[in-house]
């Protein structure tokens, strides 16, 4: 996990400063944390039953003009679809491409599969689609970024929220542009 660093906020983002690690060329990572071994304070509770969509507004970090490195969305399951590769950028673009340097919303379906490995045997875990379900680890990984360009040690984040459908999600967006 990277070094805790307090974000500073602009433009109505909270900036993400990474930290770049010598025992992995220089590799930066900083993730942003939401809820980890459950041991906030204050619990996080999911009803994927009714706002299965999970989105959020960022510019990701990235270098000479082209994106790079990885987000992965990390709950108590393991990685978001880590059955179908890593679980690195398994995000859908709202708007289908990104533009580096350029606010994207990302979202994931939270009521798709996710297939763990244990002790050699598949398990599929689905969140909770009847009740609220307490989320003990919650966190969007970001890691693998390479340090240069100045742009690509930072990331600003705008809103993390939850969604009925993905009309609503647009239409959120939408009124953000009024």
């Amino acid at each position: 996990m990277g070094i805790l660093h307090l974000p500073s906020f602009k433009a109505g983002g909270a900036v993400v400063k990474m930290v770049p690690n010598p025992s992995k060329g220089n590799s930066c990572r900083a993730d942003l944390v939401l809820t980890s071994n459950g041991s906030y304070k204050d619990k996080v509770y999911l009803n994927v039953g009714v706002y299965p969509y999970l989105a959020i507004k960022m510019i990701r970090p990235y270098g000479a003009g082209k994106l790079q490195g990885n987000i992965k969305l990390d709950t108590q399951y393991g990685a978001y679809l880590e059955n179908s590769g890593s679980g690195s950028n398994k995000y859908t673009i709202l708007d289908g491409a990104e533009t580096p340097g350029s606010p994207e919303v990302y979202y994931y379906d939270l009521q798709k599969k996710m297939l763990l490995e244990m002790d050699r045997i598949n398990l599929s875990i689905l969140f909770s689609k009847t009740e609220p379900e307490e989320i003990k680890t919650l966190q969007f990984v970001m890691a693998d970024f390479k340090e240069a360009n100045g742009s690509n040690t930072e990331y600003t984040v705008y809103w993390v929220r939850t969604f009925k459908t993905i009309e609503d999600l647009k239409a959120f967006v939408e009124n953000e542009k009024h």
